[in-house]
């Protein structure tokens, strides 16, 4: 059975999840690779259209409406402290080196880049993405050379987006792995509860077959623009129950006969 027939199964039938503990490791494994590289496409999309449609955008503003500045030791520092926010074409650019406008609040906006009192942000589609100016611990940036440095950057933009996305998929499956590792020791209370005679491999790899459905939910709401309130809890909620129901679809151990 290829994954895709199992991806469509794992959606709505506990009862044929649970035949997959009889798979192999690596077939698992592959599943979750591809189930990551699904739930990242709206991210990744976004990511690369955001970065791409803000470079130009971020470069003129940088050069014409903002006031000369320097970040070193960490933090923004100019001599204009009010917060400046700036519109062009459906982008934002906000510079705050008086620390009012926190990185939630660049959430506000569908795309953003700020340059904030501790941190620079990027927002796309309304998830801010910060990186604290202690990345560049030793290194005294000033206007000029930022705006230098975006002048030069126009060529390698689409390599850059190529290199961030594959760092976002990376750091997705390494935390798509750790829950399922996670859901795996939950289903060892499942399997005795429910007097189960299944091991922790075939757990494990249930486990990952039980994430789908939240997470294509995710993917499809991300999508399209839709804040889901508490997806952490829904999602635990949601998967621990399709764990739950696949494991009871597994046969209970036989009682030992009497004497």
């Amino acid at each position: 059975m290829n994954v895709f027939k199992q991806l469509i199964l794992s959606l709505y039938s506990p009862k044929k999840m649970s035949l997959f503990r009889f798979q192999g490791i690596g077939k698992t494994i592959m599943y979750v690779f591809v189930l990551t590289f699904i739930s990242i496409l709206p991210t990744s999309l976004f990511l690369g259209y955001g970065i791409i449609k803000n470079a130009d955008i971020t470069r003129d503003m940088l050069a014409d409406k903002i006031p000369a500045f320097t970040i070193s030791d960490g933090m923004l520092q100019a001599s204009k402290t009010e917060p400046i926010i700036q519109s062009d074409e459906g982008a934002v650019f906000i510079f705050d080196p008086s620390g009012k406008i926190t990185t939630s609040m660049t959430a506000d906006y569908p795309y953003a880049v700020s340059l904030l009192q501790n941190e620079f942000v990027m927002t796309v589609n309304h998830e801010p993405h910060s990186f604290s100016y202690s990345l560049f611990q030793g290194l005294d940036l000033s206007k000029d050379t930022i705006v230098s440095y975006l002048d030069s950057l126009n060529s390698g933009l689409i390599v850059i987006v190529f290199l961030m996305i594959i760092g976002l998929y990376i750091l997705a499956v390494g935390s798509k792995f750790i829950g399922i590792t996670l859901f795996a020791y939950i289903g060892i209370v499942f399997k005795q509860v429910l007097h189960r005679n299944i091991t922790y491999k075939p757990i494990w790899t249930l486990a990952a077959y039980s994430g789908t459905l939240t997470t294509i939910l995710f993917t499809i709401t991300k999508a399209m623009s839709i804040q889901v309130p508490g997806q952490l809890l829904l999602h635990w909620t949601v998967t621990g129950f399709m764990f739950f129901l696949t494991i009871k679809h597994i046969p209970a151990r036989k009682k030992p006969s009497q004497p």
